[in-house]
This record gives C-alpha cells, sequence and structure tokens, in this order.
C-alpha cells in the first residue's frame, strides 16, 4: 500500500497501490509509473553474454594493476 503524506497537497506519496501504480521520489520530484515485474531471461545466449561481460571486468581490473 503506497504511503501518503499531504495527500491533499500531493506532497510526497511512496510505494505500490494494487498491481498498477507506484509512487516514489526521483530527483527530488515525486513521480508515478505504471508498475511493471523486471524479466531477467534465462537464455542460453544471455547466459553466455553475461558470462563474457563478467569475466571482461574481472580482467579490466587485472590490466589496470598491472599499468
Amino acid at each position: 500500500m503506497a504511503k501518503v503524506k499531504g495527500p491533499l497537497f500531493s506532497l510526497e506519496a511512496r510505494g505500490k497501490v494494487g498491481n498498477a501504480l507506484v509512487h516514489f521520489p526521483w530527483k527530488g520530484r515525486n513521480v508515478v509509473r505504471a508498475y511493471t515485474i523486471p524479466s531477467n531471461p534465462q537464455a542460453i545466449t544471455q547466459k553466455l553474454i553475461r558470462q563474457k561481460l563478467s569475466s571482461l571486468g574481472k580482467n579490466v581490473k587485472v590490466i589496470k594493476v598491472l599499468l
């Protein structure tokens, strides 16, 4: 349930209303957006890309230390 402060003045609202809307502060402004369920695809190609990016990040750290 969304928590509202000053509902008549639209001061602040935080949280989810049902499975439809989400109220939250962002960069000092109060915003509302549609509620969405984050997706995390587990396809083999996606896993390979994640693995390659992970190893690339680890290797970049090692290269920075050596330089």
